[in-house]
């Protein structure tokens, strides 16, 4: 059975004792190509969501009259560039500062658009939602107490 190294806790779970398995299973150079592949997927996914959310930000940007979003569609994509400098790298810490980095770098673009484009998004959100809800209720009079 595998055991816990020296220093953690005795107390191993069953879930603990699969994890430990599995890693015996791989060698110092599989456990880092492993972890590249994974950091690249989990980047993807990342992107995958920023660019989905700018793209919201940009069309509440558009319907409020505002300039475009250039900048953080740049910055977006010098995340995916710098994530595949992943593939290359040796060390286990290069490959963990790097992907800190993208990662900083593609939530700092979430919550900068959060902060910043809340108003914009929200009116576009409620814009929507009106305009859902009359056409599924027919056209609506500004006066409650007629129908048109």
């Amino acid at each position: 059975m595998a055991t816990p190294p020296t220093g953690i806790s005795k107390r191993v779970t069953s879930m603990d004792t699969l994890f430990l398995r599995i890693a015996e299973g791989f060698s110092p150079t599989e456990y880092i190509f492993w972890t590249k592949i994974q950091l690249v997927a989990w980047s993807a996914a990342d992107i995958a969501l920023v660019f989905a959310v700018l793209r919201i930000v940009g069309l509440a940007r558009a319907h409020a009259g505002k300039q475009r979003i250039r900048v953080r569609y740049v910055l977006l994509a010098a995340s995916a560039g710098l994530t595949s400098v992943v593939l290359v790298l040796e060390s286990s810490q290069q490959i963990f500062r790097l992907e800190a980095a993208v990662v900083g770098l593609q939530f700092a673009i979430l919550i900068y658009s959060i902060i910043v484009d809340r108003q914009p998004v929200l009116r576009l959100l409620l814009r929507r939602s009106r305009y859902r809800a009359n056409k599924a209720n027919g056209p609506v009079s500004p006066d409650p107490r007629r129908t048109i």
